[in-house]
């Protein structure tokens, strides 16, 4: 946070791949900026070299809008996940099963707070299919925040009850009140933003990533939940920073 604007930084380690920024607008929607990770989408030893392809074998791009890693959206509302170890999901036959990221791109297109996404998660089960076990920690414009995590069989909503929250990849709810030493990541950004009592502008945000990345970081993203702007550089090249904008409505 830095004064009256909001922001939400995440970085995305995991496998070497090309990454998509996307814009999109559904009809039924909210309009929103995503990050893909477009190896998910079938190309297999192709998808290093989509733009050598002809556009035919390019089809597969059309399903990106189904897999976000990450978004905003126009009412401030940001999703991201991690993954974590797996804490036992049970589902309910009760309710619909979707894929892991496909909620990320309900959550989205759907709801304009904290609370509307969380209960968008609680409407289904959550496939980890395509990928590993995942928490969520989703954030607003009006400062709210919630971690979601399935462990032991449950839901947990962990909320923000300071002007920030941090995830890395362990499940919170595992470690109840004693989250030190789990993880230097998580310990390096807490001090960080303890220290600043939470106030970082988009540029101090996106240092901290940088000091907080990996060898495997995809990209590192900053989305500007009061202002629209998205600051991003993929594949640690800090010297390379790309700010886009989304247009913000009430």
């Amino acid at each position: 946070m830095g004064g009256a604007d909001k922001f939400y930084g995440r970085n995305f380690d995991w496998v070497d791949s090309p990454a998509l920024l996307l814009f999109t607008h559904p009809t039924n929607g909210y309009a929103s900026v995503s990050m893909v990770d477009l190896a998910y989408l079938g190309f297999g030893d192709k998808v290093n070299r989509l733009t050598e392809l002809p556009l035919d074998q390019r089809r597969a791009l059309l399903s990106a809008p189904a897999l976000p890693f990450d978004g905003m959206n126009e009412r401030g509302l940001v999703v991201g996940m991690a993954a974590v170890p797996d804490g036992d999901l049970r589902r309910d036959p009760g309710k619909e099963t979707i894929d892991s990221l496909q909620v990320i791109r309900r959550m989205l297109d759907q709801a304009s707070t904290v609370d509307e996404a969380v209960a968008v998660l609680q409407q289904v089960n959550i496939n980890w299919g395509s990928g590993p076990a995942l928490h969520y920690l989703i954030a607003d414009r009006a400062g709210q925040s919630a971690l979601v995590e399935f462990y032991q069989g449950k839901v947990h909503i962990i909320p923000n009850d300071q002007p920030w929250h941090l995830a890395t990849n362990f499940l919170l709810s595992s470690v109840g009140d004693n989250p030190a030493g789990q993880c230097s990541r998580y310990d390096t950004i807490d001090q960080r933003l303890s220290t600043a009592a939470g106030r970082l502008d988009a540029t101090e945000a996106l240092r901290l990533l940088q000091d907080v990345s990996q060898p495997n970081t995809q990209w590192s993203i900053v989305y500007g939940l009061s202002t629209g702007e998205v600051v991003v550089t993929p594949g640690r090249a800090y010297s390379r920073v790309h700010t886009f904008r989304l247009d913000l409505r009430d």
